[in-house]
């Protein structure tokens, strides 16, 4: 009788442990980019950043290229990734510290819908500009930098050049020392 119920609670906690190790692999950041799906140059360092347009909060169109002659630090990511919304502030953060320099701080939306994007920027009340990318995960971004997931933090040089596809995130205490060591900030 003792060993029946002791075999049931084993499996039952190995039950547990399987579904919830499954369900925790099934929330962490999705792919954004499916492999083969979709063709796309791929840039590297060094590389001019094509003239991409996105739309701003009003849903004007804008794009990177009006930021020549600064520093471009983008952070792409979406509403439904929580470790983009866990370095949004520290993205903020940041953008204080350097607020007066010779640096543009751009976070970039890849949601699929626009409205829960603005609803959650407006409910946030986000002080970095905020930019929506129309094509959402589909984005020629993502498929010319072989972006799979995201958050992913990109630098740029004041001449609208990659220096790093695959830049430090805001919370890495080395991020803000890169930043500040760029020459003419």
């Amino acid at each position: 009788m003792f060993g029946k119920i002791w075999m049931k609670l084993v499996f039952t906690l190995l039950l547990i442990i399987f579904f919830t190790s499954v369900n925790a692999t099934l929330q962490q950041d999705t792919v954004v980019v499916k492999e083969g799906k979709q063709s796309g140059i791929l840039l590297k360092k060094g590389d001019k950043m094509p003239d991409y347009v996105f739309k701003d909060f009003s849903g004007k169109r804008v794009s990177l290229k009006s930021f020549r002659g600064k520093y471009v630090y983008i952070d792409l990511w979406a509403t439904w990734c929580i470790s983009c919304i866990e370095q949004a502030p520290y993205f903020e953060e940041l953008e204080e510290k350097f607020h007066n320099k010779k640096i543009v701080f751009v976070s970039i939306s890849v949601d699929r819908h626009q409205e829960v994007w603005k609803r959650f920027v407006k409910a946030e009340k986000k002080r970095v500009l905020q930019w929506v990318c129309p094509e959402g995960d589909k984005a020629p971004i993502l498929k010319d930098l072989g972006i799979l997931t995201i958050p992913r933090f990109i630098l740029l040089d004041k001449k609208g050049r990659i220096l790093e596809s695959n830049f430090g995130m805001p919370v890495w205490p080395q991020t803000e020392k890169i930043l500040s060591g760029l020459d003419g900030i």
